[in-house]
């Protein structure tokens, strides 16, 4: 009978013969009625209004590592997401670039950082910039035919002009078509603090540890291409392999008319451009261009924004790259065309 009381103690709390439990205070056991009609093998009814102790509250289970806050979906964040990140860049988290980006001026280069917030009404005073974060060199050619080693355009790692390359854009003579290369993370690159030198050494791969899998750090190159239009493109396209894809998926920047970015002084732009996803039909990204490029009275060149979506979350942070480097060049592109055509017509 005891044994059986003990059986019947460990169904009601919850656990088998196995558990390891500190011995709690004894407590009278809840009380089985005798079957009305006698027969062996009834399955004893157990008193619930007979008090018992409530079964034993575990704590709640916490992870030792911080807490990530995201906007991505969860099955993203998982140690498979389909996200990967440049070779040798465990270090730095996904995604690197912000989500909303502005272009400001720096003489005739461009500094990125994240958007500041739009005011409130309440707010007294405006709010603090947020920090630049990339540098980007913009080669100033002083004639198209001039032709110069040096990239058109330069991404670096970090703010500072002096810092390593992280991709660059080389644009045809004679088309309007550019080649976007992305380097791989760590690669060795010494770029000229004066722009108008020409002793530019282009990156070097990283050099290979001999932990790693033999695997060679590689430059991808994609094309930026003109389509459509008698005198100027109506768009610009280029293709990328997303991660754990074999598939080459089109992305194309059109024009747009509707205003679809907020300025930082509560004002909406107007006009500008918009990628889309061929494959899907989705638009990924957003830029409005704030006034003439080539004005260097206004700080503020432009604006860009990552769009969110339910198939938007797995692009990578190449195709990041690759969206901020062509836009960059399509605004580089026009500003070029404009100085050629005043040029021709002899306006300063």
């Amino acid at each position: 009978m005891q044994n059986a009381a003990e059986k019947l103690q460990q169904q009601v709390l919850g656990f088998d013969d196995g558990a390891s439990l500190s011995k709690p205070t004894p407590t009278p056991t809840p009380s089985a009625a005798k079957p009305k009609n006698g027969r062996r093998g009834s399955k004893p009814k157990i008193d619930t209004k007979a008090s018992s102790p409530p079964p034993p509250q575990l704590p709640p289970i916490y992870s030792d590592l911080p807490e990530v806050v995201t906007d991505q979906h969860p099955e993203v964040v998982k140690n498979d997401s389909p996200v990967t990140l440049s070779p040798g860049a465990s270090s730095v988290p996904y995604p690197r670039l912000p989500r909303d980006i502005t272009f400001y001026r720096k003489k005739q280069d461009f500094l990125l950082a994240p958007s500041p917030p739009a005011p409130s009404r309440g707010d007294r005073k405006p709010l603090p910039a947020p920090p630049h974060l990339f540098y980007i060199t913009v080669q100033q050619d002083e004639s198209p035919w001039e032709y110069t080693r040096k990239p058109d355009i330069i991404l670096h790692t970090n703010a500072s002009q002096k810092s390593p390359i992280l991709s660059y854009v080389e644009f045809h003579t004679a088309t309007m078509k550019a080649d976007i290369t992305l380097c791989p993370y760590g690669s060795d690159s010494t770029p000229p603090s004066d722009s108008k030198s020409n002793n530019f050494a282009f990156p070097a791969p990283p050099p290979i540890q001999a932990e790693s899998n033999g695997d060679l750090p590689k430059f991808k190159t994609e094309r930026l291409s003109p389509m459509g239009g008698i005198f100027s493109p109506e768009k610009y396209a280029f293709c990328h392999t997303l991660p754990r894809s074999f598939v080459r998926e089109r992305f194309e920047w059109r024009y747009s008319s509707g205003p679809f970015i907020r300025t930082q002084d509560g004002n909406k732009e107007s006009g500008g451009l918009k990628l889309i996803r061929v494959t899907t039909g989705e638009t990924v990204a957003v830029y409005a261009g704030l006034g003439n490029v080539s004005n260097e009275e206004r700080s503020v060149v432009g604006m860009f924004r990552f769009l969110a979506g339910e198939n938007l979350v797995n692009l990578g942070e190449e195709f990041d790259i690759l969206a901020v480097m062509s836009i960059l060049t399509v605004v580089e592109k026009q500003r070029r065309a404009v100085v050629a055509s005043k040029a021709a017509f002899g306006i300063n």
